[in-house]
């Protein structure tokens, strides 16, 4: 697979992927004491307002973040299986091809390539043989 070929944990991303959906469902529900601790009140001081302010800016930013992080996980995901498939259709068309020039190759190598070429080795020895001890015949000497 080719999450092993990039040495890439599916198990621990999987668990990361589990865990952060478990802090977005906390998240949404606005139950915010679950995350780190209880929360401490605001009080009837001045600053409170601006406290619970900047409170509810920062719950809504790390709530966006996580939903970014699981986007992103589910898109890697989905890519890293359309490129595993891409790999399997790429191997499997190499296969075919490599298949198919084999046999032809093989095909080649158990039967002449072109008919009657044992005969015209044959005949070329015996035409070599009857030659070699002639020196007016031979290439290069045609007779007149």
């Amino acid at each position: 697979m080719l999450a092993d070929d990039i040495q890439w944990n599916m198990d621990a991303m999987s668990s990361l992927r589990s865990n952060l959906i478990m802090l977005r469902d906390s998240l949404e529900t606005g139950d915010f004491a679950t995350i780190g601790g209880s929360m401490p009140e605001f009080g009837d001081f001045d600053h409170s307002p601006m406290l619970h302010s900047h409170h509810e800016k920062a719950h809504s930013v790390m709530l966006e973040t996580v939903k970014s992080v699981i986007e992103c996980i589910d898109t890697f995901y989905t890519n890293l299986e359309s490129a595993q498939s891409a790999f399997d259709d790429v191997d499997g068309i190499s296969m075919a091809a490599f298949t198919k020039y084999r046999t032809a190759i093989d095909n080649l190598t158990e039967q002449s390539y072109l008919p009657g070429l044992d005969d015209a080795r044959r005949r070329g020895r015996e035409h070599a043989s009857h030659t070699a001890g002639d020196p007016g015949s031979g290439p290069g000497s045609e007779e007149a």
